[in-house]
């Protein structure tokens, strides 16, 4: 997984790993329609290691919605959102380092390839701030490019 963005007027290099416990809401399909689709909470413990423009991590918990298409069989495109919190040691200038808020939004693909397992695509934007309870509050804006594999149990 990596992510690509902008702060302190630089690009942003960085690892994210992403692990993910997801529960289904809704167990029959939302009818009707093409829009037919299945919704769920994903609770995501995340580690991000930055590269660029100088080398720092943070780790945190966020939980998502994630609304998934279900017309087109085994190919489910899906949207998600949702916010986590996150401990931030990234040494920069424009961003206090400390506890800091991350909400995400994105879309994807997942592709079933069998009862239990599954390959997935994502691209996210996420936006690292800490509301301002510290000074300074540049925030970091990111864009993640997710590539993954799911075993559902």
């Amino acid at each position: 997984i990596t992510s690509s963005g902008r702060f302190e007027g630089r690009e942003v290099s960085e690892l994210v790993v992403v692990a993910h416990w997801q529960i289904a809401l809704t167990r029959a399909p939302i009818e009707p329609a093409w829009y037919k689709g299945v919704l769920a909470l994903r609770l995501e413990p995340s580690l991000l290691v930055n590269f660029e423009p100088r080398t720092g991590v943070a780790g945190g918990i966020g939980a998502l919605l994630r609304y998934q298409l279900t017309r087109w069989g085994d190919t489910r495109p899906f949207i998600e959102g949702g916010a986590g919190i996150i401990g931030l040691d990234f040494d920069i200038v424009d961003q206090a380092d400390g506890l800091a808020f991350d909400p995400t939004a994105g879309v994807g693909v997942e592709q079933r390839l069998g009862e239990h397992l599954s390959l997935e695509l994502a691209w996210r934007f996420q936006h690292v701030s800490n509301a301002y309870t510290q000074s300074p509050n540049g925030g970091i804006d990111a864009f993640q490019y997710l590539a993954g594999a799911t075993w559902r149990f």
